[in-house]
């Protein structure tokens, strides 16, 4: 682990200073008692000390004074070395070494050398758990500066025992067979100090039955009821997303470099969302090319990303320009070089919009004014980054109130609730029916499911927002669905048809069930 490492390379280094003697002298050096290179140093629960010995000195006044209550302590040793074993982790201190002459005459005296304390870690929040035949999954949020985190287990009223020491933010306990156990998780940090507990997680495992048998997710044949790809006034030139509101399709296409609104059978009623002239020279920022869209729930508000633009506008339903912002860089990450790459966007009921942005990793959410007002995951660039790999397709869930992330990279879906913040994740990276392996579009379909896309096995899925899987599509006469490059895809409530995206052919297939 990181943290071993470390104090390892501390010790060795420790190990070649001290087994090595001091140079010959033939005069004292100038001024006073001279630290050796990066010391003081935190290693472990402790701290090391390692100066250059002064020569006629017999012995050494070492001094540590705590900079918050000014208490001070004192050893006398003999070398140049000394390690304090009582350092709290959290404590800053200023250390000194004075040199003690023949006949305790006081000698030189080093400067003041600072090491600063840790800052306290907080308790890891949890985001869900779910069990299988696997066992119990555990999964929490992590935590800044953790450098792992020791998972706890004992009957409730008991004092827990240590479990697990898992670098990850998740673990799979095995070992619960059956009954009630409650669980705690603790960050740990570089020099081995634990957080508060999190809050305790009772989950209870009962034995499963043998005689019930798994349940396989509904097949959905469909057939294509008819191909969106041109007409002689327009064609689709590498479509990148849609989405189906009130009888209308909006695509983003990026040949055309605008989006197109097309009724139910492919024909344009209008388009809009193209650069207006001079609109760079007069922004500063580069109008870009429509990207993600995402449309409110009562279908009055489109939302559009713009691939080589940190910019996110919405529209009326008409295509009317509303708002123009450009998407802040995280705090503390203002005068990176960095600019924000918005991925797709999710109007909720509030007029809210949620954009994911590839660069920082992140999901910000933007007030109706277009005001920042929450921020999801730890940037990319961070030492500590997470809990996001590449949030992209995001949608936002009427009944629950959630907005659910896409992370392509990790093959999981995130729910994020009002706070924000990460209310549940699941994958399914296994299973024959309801696999993720490059999980892309999402959007709501019946019911309050919701309807996924896998970029490898371009594939339509149907899953509760709990991860349950509900329903899969299949061509009419295949054990597969004969479709390739689906990208994303949007369902119509009134006929149940699906508007399937397929960037590799350029391509919108409308898809009709047949049973």
């Amino acid at each position: 682990m990181k943290h071993w490492l470390l104090l390892a390379a501390a010790l060795a280094a420790a190990a070649l200073f001290w087994g090595t003697p001091a140079p010959a002298q033939t005069q004292a050096p100038s001024g006073g008692v001279q630290w050796q290179p990066g010391f003081p140093m935190r290693a472990g629960g402790q701290v090391l000390l390692l100066w250059i010995p002064w020569p006629g000195a017999e012995r050494y006044t070492v001094t540590r004074r705590d900079t918050a209550t000014q208490e001070v302590k004192t050893w006398e040793v003999r070398g140049g070395q000394h390690v304090d074993a009582e350092a709290a982790a959290d404590r800053t201190y200023v250390y000194e070494v004075r040199a003690v002459l023949a006949g305790g005459a006081p000698g030189p005296v080093s400067e003041g050398r600072r090491v600063e304390g840790f800052k306290p870690l907080t308790a890891p929040k949890w985001s869900g758990t779910y069990q299988d035949a696997k066992g119990v999954h555990l999964v929490w949020e992590a935590v800044p500066g953790a450098a792992f985190y020791n998972v706890y287990r004992g009957p409730a009223g008991a004092t827990p025992a240590l479990v697990a020491s898992v670098q990850d933010t998740k673990h799979v306990d095995p070992s619960l067979k059956e009954g009630a156990a409650v669980y705690r998780v603790r960050a740990v940090g570089l020099q081995s100090q634990e957080s508060p507990d999190s809050e305790p997680l009772t989950v209870t495992r009962a034995v499963a039955a043998a005689a019930v048998p798994a349940v396989e997710a509904e097949r959905r044949y469909v057939e294509v009821a008819a191909t969106l790809r041109e007409t002689p006034l327009y064609r689709l030139r590498e479509p990148t997303d849609l989405a189906f509101s009130r009888n209308t399709l909006f695509v983003t296409d990026l040949g055309s470099r605008s989006v197109l609104a097309l009724g139910r059978d492919g024909e344009l009623l209008f388009r809009f969302a193209t650069a207006p002239p001079g609109y760079e020279a007069d922004r500063g920022v580069p109008w870009g090319i429509p990207w993600g869209i995402g449309v409110s729930p009562d279908g009055e508000t489109i939302a559009l990303t713009f691939l080589r633009s940190p910019a996110v506008r919405t529209f009326s339903r008409r295509g009317t320009p509303v708002l123009d912002v450009v998407l802040p860089r995280p705090r503390g990450y203002e005068e990176r070089p960095e600019v924000p790459q918005p991925m797709d966007v999710a109007v909720d009921a509030a007029g809210n919009l949620w954009v994911s942005d590839h660069t920082f990793g992140q999901v910000v959410r933007l007030g109706p004014n277009g005001r920042e007002t929450g921020r999801v995951g730890r940037p990319r660039l961070a030492d500590d980054a997470g809990p996001f790999g590449t949030p992209t397709f995001v949608a936002f869930h009427p009944a629950s109130g959630e907005t659910f992330v896409v992370d392509s990279l990790l093959g999981e879906i995130f729910g994020l609730d009002a706070t924000p913040a990460v209310a549940r994740r699941w994958r399914r990276a296994r299973e024959t029916q309801g696999n993720l392996n490059l999980p892309k579009g999402i959007s709501l379909t019946g019911p309050g499911n919701l309807l996924v896309v896998d970029g490898i096995r371009s594939s339509l899925q149907v899953f509760t927002a709990a991860g349950e899987l509900v329903a899969v599509y299949y061509t009419r006469g295949k054990e597969f669905l004969d479709l390739r490059g689906l990208v994303t895809a949007d369902s119509d409530p009134a006929t149940g048809d699906v508007y399937a995206l397929s960037k590799v052919d350029s391509t919108v297939y409308r898809l009709r069930v047949v049973r």
